[in-house]
């Protein structure tokens, strides 16, 4: 396997759009009630991902998006906004719904890591996908420290993927990893409170 084809599928893997929605269903099933997990669980896929996906499939298709990953920084200029959107939406509906804060946090943390990274893009094009699997990686870690530990590979690969794809330069790839760090040990120190 060449190297481009290695570094598309690890990007595609990586891609913030399945990473999430993966770790946030699989935190749903392990730690809350099967009713609730699959009521949660439908709402953020309705409301935030199918969204999502039409809105970047649609966008990939006209033209709007040079491609799926949105890596054009001025493509993402009004995207962020509709996933901020989005992501309070599912927030504010499960704050309502008096929903657990073990799942509300992660998103919470979520949005302002999208509001990070909106505000940056006003200057340089931010690494999602690096920024995201490093707080992914924090939140891994919260839950089992060995396996937040064994995740850090995956956040080199995907450094390195974007790269190699030349999605990203070197300094947005590391403004991404700040981020995500940031973010993440936030999210670290609001759990020990």
């Amino acid at each position: 396997m060449n190297q481009k084809k290695l570094a598309h599928g690890i990007s595609n893997f990586g891609h913030p759009l399945l990473t999430f929605p993966i770790f946030i269903l699989c935190l749903l099933f392990l730690q809350q009630p099967l009713e609730k997990a699959i009521w949660i669980s439908a709402l953020i896929i309705l409301i935030l991902f199918i969204p999502l996906y039409v809105k970047i499939r649609r966008g990939t298709k006209s033209g709007k998006y040079s491609n799926f990953d949105i890596s054009d920084r001025k493509e993402r200029k009004n995207f962020y906004p509709f996933v901020f959107s989005l992501v309070f939406l599912v927030i504010l509906i499960l704050h309502l719904t008096q929903q657990p804060k073990e799942i509300i946090r992660p998103l919470v943390l979520g949005l302002l890591l999208i509001l990070v990274n909106y505000a940056l893009n006003f200057f340089i094009k931010v690494s999602l996908h690096v920024s995201l699997t490093v707080f992914l990686g924090f939140l891994i870690f919260e839950i089992n420290p060995f396996w937040g530990v064994l995740f850090i590979p995956f956040v080199f690969l995907m450094a390195w993927s974007r790269l190699e794809l030349k999605r990203h330069s070197f300094s947005e790839i590391l403004i991404g990893l700040a981020v995500g760090m940031l973010i993440g040990g936030f999210y670290l120190n609001l759990n020990f409170i």
